[in-house]
């Protein structure tokens, strides 16, 4: 995701950053919207503590995966972190970005992100980039999501990682759950071939 925070709309009393990768999207919420509290997760990254100590009080940063089940899971680390995903690498992505080719397994603690919901008050903002992995991240997220105002979901338009779900399964959940596809934020397309679209941001609003 490259876009910042506040084309999301806002201001948010919670923004909940799943895949935080090094907090890059939890420091723009931060700085968009000053009363705000941010909850990163991110399994594979430590968290940036000079960072997270400079908004101590509004910063929590939680080293687990999130997912429709709580448990251990095997995630398949990349040689480039933000590739990594619990579910495995598909042929595509490895020839359309070769510097991802390498990638080894480890053990990660999964949660629900309902577990965490005594945490957060609304109106939330809740943002997932997890390679694949973002409808697992939802199905455990059903409480959380009715105190949400705003979903944003990476989508997967191709088979980058195996066992990913469509873009029409994502848009079912999500306005199931009560949002509205909004529009897109950013695209990620095959370097090589312009016209095919691999991954999307997707912005859905209450509806």
């Amino acid at each position: 995701m490259s876009f910042e925070a506040p084309v999301t709309g806002g201001p948010y009393a919670t923004v909940i950053d799943v895949g935080a990768f090094r907090g890059e999207f939890a420091l723009s919420s931060l700085r968009a919207w000053h009363q705000a509290k941010v909850i990163s997760f991110e399994p594979l990254e430590p968290e940036p503590r000079k960072a997270t100590r400079a908004y101590a009080r509004r910063w929590k940063w939680y080293a687990v995966a999130l997912g429709a089940n709580p448990g251990r899971v095997t995630m398949h680390r990349n040689e480039f972190i933000p590739s990594s995903s619990i579910l495995p690498m598909a042929e595509l992505h490895r020839e359309a970005f070769p510097y991802t080719r390498k990638t080894e397994p480890v053990k990660v603690g999964q949660a629900m992100l309902d577990e965490f919901l005594e945490e957060i008050v609304s109106p939330a903002l809740l943002k997932i980039d997890v390679q694949g992995y973002e409808l697992e991240v939802l199905k455990g997220a059903t409480e959380v999501l009715t105190m949400c105002d705003a979903v944003i979901a990476e989508v997967n338009h191709e088979e980058l990682y195996a066992g990913a779900a469509t873009p029409k399964e994502m848009s079912e959940f999500v306005e199931a759950a009560g949002f509205k596809w909004e529009r897109t934020l950013d695209e990620l397309r095959h370097p090589a071939r312009e016209s095919m679209l691999l991954q999307s941001d997707e912005l859905w609003v209450r509806a």
